[in-house]
């Protein structure tokens, strides 16, 4: 009897502990009540603004003229002159050993020939005189002559600009070019070549595309020499853009191919190296005093902004 009460006993004890050890297993496998939900704390962020974008300037693009190019030519010329060749017959009278000159000669050849193409009335052109710039190079001035006043620009890449010759003369433009913008050029092309050219402005636009596409076969073939063609370049930045001054000119024309070649010329300038009279003559254009007049002039007609970020001014 008493053994059948001891064994019953430890049975007991036996199957309490195994239902207590269940039971604590089971507790730890099972998640704690939860009395309420835990509420996320959010954390507010700072508003970040996006950078401010500057005001876009407004761009003015003159109309271009399709000019095709009339034959192929030897790639070693490089890009730009290359450009300005193809738009020539072989045997031309304008290449030259200077290949700068080559450029600049060529472009006058080609807007005489754009300049006949487009125009609507009859033109014709003379051989008037060789002259020689302060570098020592020569060349050809040629006087046109017609019954219909528009003159024609070539820009590279098959583009030519034809503007109407506006109310002025060159004399008057020459007068009113501040005395320390006087450059290199300025007694050769607006003085003595006025005597020639007087009654035709855009004469000033010729020569200026022919110096700025003569600096960019500069750039393009990395010479480092012929320098004063970038400086003559800038010159007639300020020089075309007394011809609208003195002419109160409106056209629309005129005045988005001075904007687009003036932007032109100085990317030019800028991309360009080993031009540190070009440097000297843009910061005249800066902060001469004399040219405070032209500078309000500018200011006025292209916009104070775009001037800002084209000229510096």
């Amino acid at each position: 009897m008493n053994q059948k009460l001891i064994f019953l006993l430890i049975l007991t004890t036996a199957m309490n502990l195994c239902l207590f050890a269940i039971k604590k297993n089971k507790s730890k496998s099972e998640p704690l009540p939860v009395s309420s939900p835990i509420s996320s704390v959010v954390i507010p962020q700072p508003v970040v603004s996006p950078p401010a974008i500057p005001p876009t300037i407004p761009r003015l693009v003159p109309k271009f003229e399709n000019y095709a190019p009339v034959r192929g030519v030897d790639s070693s010329l490089g890009k730009v002159l290359g450009d300005i060749e193809s738009h020539m017959p072989a045997g031309h009278i304008y290449a030259d050993s200077d290949k700068i000159t080559w450029a600049h000669e060529t472009t006058h050849g080609i807007n005489s020939n754009a300049r006949m193409k487009f125009s609507r009335g009859t033109t014709y052109a003379v051989l008037e005189n060789i002259i020689q710039e302060p570098s020592g190079r020569f060349f050809r001035v040629y006087k046109y002559y017609g019954n219909n006043q528009i003159n024609a620009f070539y820009v590279l890449e098959n583009k030519v600009v034809v503007i109407q010759e506006p109310n002025t003369r060159i004399r008057s433009v020459a007068a009113k070019v501040p005395s320390s913008l006087r450059g290199g050029v300025y007694n050769l092309y607006l003085v003595q070549q006025a005597g020639s050219w007087d009654d035709t402005p855009l004469y000033i636009f010729d020569e200026w595309s022919a110096y700025t596409n003569g600096s960019a076969c500069r750039l393009d073939l990395k010479i480092q020499s012929r320098s004063e063609t970038v400086q003559y370049m800038l010159e007639f930045n300020v020089y075309s853009s007394c011809v609208a001054w003195t002419s109160g000119s409106n056209d629309p024309q005129l005045k988005a191919f001075l904007m687009w070649q003036t932007e032109r010329a100085m990317n030019i300038y800028k991309e360009s190296t080993n031009v540190d009279g070009a440097s000297s003559y843009l910061e005249k254009m800066r902060t001469s005093s004399d040219a405070t007049q032209w500078r309000g002039f500018c200011k006025e007609y292209f916009g104070s902004e775009w001037c800002k970020e084209v000229f510096g001014f």
